[in-house]
């Protein structure tokens, strides 16, 4: 996390006052399933906000950082199967490369570094919850592949898949719960939707190639 903060420090003091990067605030929403329990489907709804700041090289190529709050889990789809609510919050450290493939559209590939704030869970469903913050790990490494809609010159929309590249829980979890988690191997399973506004430095020539 430390180097993160450098890197991002960095690249924000190299461009001083504000010239050649632009500024974006975030607001939005999380779809999210953890891999390796026993519930499917994108069923937990978490908050996504934050802000961003990208780096163009070119016309069509650019380093964007992000960091946002990112409410994540799993949740029951239906009173039919057993009742599982999740609920893990981080900051989220999203390093994105931009790539504009048309006047108003960028495809993201990138790596997401989450750092793990808190996180409880609920198998009963009478409100037991289960505080998991020595359960799971403080850093989650997620693979991510997103695109974005410019739909002016400030107003864009943005969606972004995104994975753990590595499981996200302690093995003292699942070795004290394997009556609850019998599987085990948690991922981070989520898709990103959001709004976002340039602030700072929008682009003035969108439409143009």
């Amino acid at each position: 996390m430390r180097y993160l903060l450098i890197l991002y420090v960095g690249l924000l003091s190299s461009y001083s006052f504000g010239q050649g990067f632009q500024g974006k605030f975030i607001a939005g929403f999380n779809a999210a399933q953890i891999d390796g329990d026993r519930e499917w489907g994108y069923n937990k709804f978490g908050f996504l906000g934050g802000g961003a700041a990208c780096f163009p090289f070119s016309k069509k190529l650019g380093l964007q950082l992000e960091i946002v709050y990112s409410g994540k889990g799993a949740a029951s789809a239906s009173v039919n199967r057993a009742f599982l609510d999740t609920r893990l919050h981080y900051i989220d450290f999203p390093l994105i490369l931009n790539i504009k493939i048309k006047p108003r559209i960028t495809i993201q590939p990138g790596v997401n570094t989450g750092y793990f704030l808190s996180g409880r869970m609920d198998n009963t469903g009478f409100g037991y919850y289960l505080n998991l913050d020595n359960y799971i790990k403080r850093y989650d490494i997620a693979l991510c592949l997103g695109g974005e809609f410019a739909l002016d010159d400030r107003w864009a929309i943005n969606a972004r898949f995104n994975y753990s590249a590595i499981s996200i829980e302690k093995p003292i979890f699942f070795s004290t719960n394997r009556n609850v988690f019998p599987y085990g191997g948690w991922s981070n399973n989520f898709i990103t939707f959001s709004l976002r506004y340039t602030f700072l430095n929008p682009p003035a020539d969108l439409l143009k190639k």
